[in-house]
């Protein structure tokens, strides 16, 4: 069985007063990723936090090749969440493992990226598929002007 994939667009300011942009926060089956994160097990054993946030729709719209299992510079590893100060997925921020098949795509396994290239896949260890038209459809939207639909 699938998991269905939303996105949710919200204005964010990040450090910068000037810097208002758009984010995306990813939803799975009706839950945010966010949530899914705090409640694991990895998550509830930590003293302190990272702080996340959704990652901007133009970052997410330029990197499509990520999202798709098709980015051999990342190791076809895909941001999902950006750091909770600047936004950048790369300063510190929850990536997946993208895998694409004939009908399906799937997200295995949800890590951080320490902004130094090193991935530590050890957040979320689930693997999450979803059907591969409406998963490309709602991805490359994010390219378009007036978002997913």
């Amino acid at each position: 069985m699938s998991s269905h994939l939303t996105l949710v667009l919200g204005e964010r300011q990040f450090c910068e007063p000037d810097r208002r942009t758009v984010a995306v926060d990813f939803q799975i089956d009706g839950f945010p990723l966010l949530g899914m994160l705090c409640d694991s097990k990895s998550f509830s054993e930590r003293d302190s936090l990272p702080s996340f946030v959704g990652l901007e729709k133009d970052l997410i719209a330029h990197r499509m090749d990520a999202f798709f299992g098709t980015s051999p510079s990342t190791g076809n590893l895909a941001p999902l969440l950006g750091c909770g100060e600047c936004g950048s997925p790369l300063c510190g921020g929850v990536w997946t493992r993208v895998f694409t098949g004939e009908q399906y795509v799937n997200w295995a396994g949800f890590g951080f990226w320490d902004g130094f290239g090193t991935y530590s896949p050890n957040y979320l260890d689930r693997l999450f598929v979803f059907e591969r038209e409406p998963y490309e459809r709602l991805i490359r939207s994010l390219a378009q002007d007036e978002g997913p639909h």
